[in-house]
């Protein structure tokens, strides 16, 4: 049976805990104390006065005009290669609005995406040879669990727990909770994974 796959793109296939670092210190809104942790960044500007304007103004920057700097997160490339290997179909379905609320007539999140996977060389039929038309930003998470139901993703595989939580993810698709920084305990039906090498192992190894 062909493996159909499900990655989220944000925090998942594309890392911006370095530049979230980068530009949160040149502002003043962090120190060099702070973990090169998106979750830990967040968080302590939330709780800044008007925070959440300014966490939003922030993520505008590394979703737009900053993402060229924001690197591919360790292990994904061979993680696609290694699903070519085995034949696996893969999918990029990610919650992303086409513009940023704060800014409905500025930069447009899709193309700055489709522009940093071109960089990265995803669509090159002679490296990671992912089709563009296997690429889905949704405007809700709504969207997004209707996409992976859709496309019969036996696997999803994202960063954030709410996704899978959520009333609408649906219950045939595997939970895999990409978790580099050990931020998450055991949760049922939920399988954490640190690294893409062990989601390669979760998904593969076992069935080879």
């Amino acid at each position: 049976m062909e493996r159909i796959i499900g990655i989220d793109f944000d925090n998942t296939i594309i890392c911006y805990d370095s530049l979230l670092h980068k530009i949160a210190l040149e502002r003043g809104l962090i120190d060099k104390t702070a973990k090169k942790n998106k979750k830990y960044i967040r968080d302590i500007i939330r709780h800044m006065t008007e925070g959440e304007i300014l966490w939003q103004r922030l993520q505008t920057n590394i979703y737009g005009e900053w993402i060229k700097e924001a690197k591919i997160a360790d292990g994904v490339r061979e993680f696609l290669l290694l699903s070519n290997r085995k034949e696996a179909k893969v999918f990029v379905i990610s919650h992303k609005t086409e513009f940023p609320a704060t800014d409905p007539a500025g930069v447009n999140f899709h193309k700055a995406a489709f522009k940093w996977m071109e960089g990265k060389g995803f669509f090159d039929n002679h490296g990671i040879g992912l089709s563009r038309d296997n690429v889905f930003f949704e405007p809700t998470r709504q969207k997004k669990c209707e996409c992976i139901k859709h496309l019969g993703c036996m696997y999803f595989i994202d960063d954030l727990i709410e996704v899978f939580l959520d009333d609408a993810f649906p219950s045939t698709t595997s939970k895999i909770l990409y978790d580099p920084h050990g931020e998450y305990s055991s949760v049922p039906d939920i399988v954490t994974a640190s690294s893409w090498a062990s989601i390669g192992d979760i998904i593969f190894d076992a069935r080879s």
